[in-house]
């Protein structure tokens, strides 16, 4: 079967769609969301299977596809893990709504697990946003603010979002020496149904 020239196959309560390589599969999930979940929910499936030849199958529940589908089609996001916390969903939801600039930062091992499309006029330059969803905090920030950092948040955020912080901190490439850039955001904590604490980032200004 073909939908929207996405080869894949109804398999269980799984739809299996392949992709030639793991960006194609992030482009389709995040841009056309829409039409994974009509292919779902047409062969009545509980989950769709993005695979590639090479990598191990990553699996998209059909709750996740319904809540991407709630997004304005101006912002998509782009995952790093699909299975996240409904909670953690809900309030990427929320954001889309009030904010096109954020992303969600997993604590446990600090990589951005999601990325809204419009934190790409802000990105440093050369980077594509799809990349950002694999980068790790202290692979690309100043290791001595991320310390500093960690400690305010510690001490300031609470778990359930009531409170916010801002923070100013600088950034470069993963694992190279270009110069920093200034960046500042506003950060609020959750903690999801899988009990891990995650942070919602809105992205305030570039220096």
């Amino acid at each position: 079967m073909q939908t929207r020239n996405r080869t894949g196959f109804p398999s269980g309560d799984r739809f299996i769609f392949e992709f030639g390589s793991e960006s194609e599969a992030r482009a389709f999930f995040a841009c056309e969301g829409n039409a994974a979940l009509q292919t779902l929910e047409h062969w009545n499936c509980l989950q769709a299977i993005a695979r590639v030849k090479g990598q191990s199958d990553i699996s998209i529940p059909l709750a996740t596809l319904k809540l991407m589908a709630e997004f304005t089609p101006l912002v998509q996001l782009f995952f790093a893990d699909t299975s996240l916390p409904a909670l953690v969903l809900k309030a990427a939801v929320v954001k889309m709504e009030e904010e096109s600039r954020f992303g969600i930062v997993r604590m446990r091992d600090q990589l951005q697990v999601l990325m809204s499309s419009g934190m790409s006029g802000v990105l440093l330059a050369g980077v594509e946003i799809d990349a950002t969803t694999s980068w790790k905090r202290p692979e690309f920030w100043n290791l001595t603010q991320l310390e500093t950092f960690n400690r305010e948040w510690q001490r300031s955020l609470n778990e359930d979002s009531s409170n916010s912080m801002e923070y100013r901190y600088q950034i470069r490439k993963p694992n190279t020496q270009e110069p920093w850039s200034w960046y500042r955001s506003n950060y609020r904590l959750l903690r999801g149904e899988d009990g891990g604490l995650y942070q919602v980032c809105t992205f305030l200004e570039r220096e």
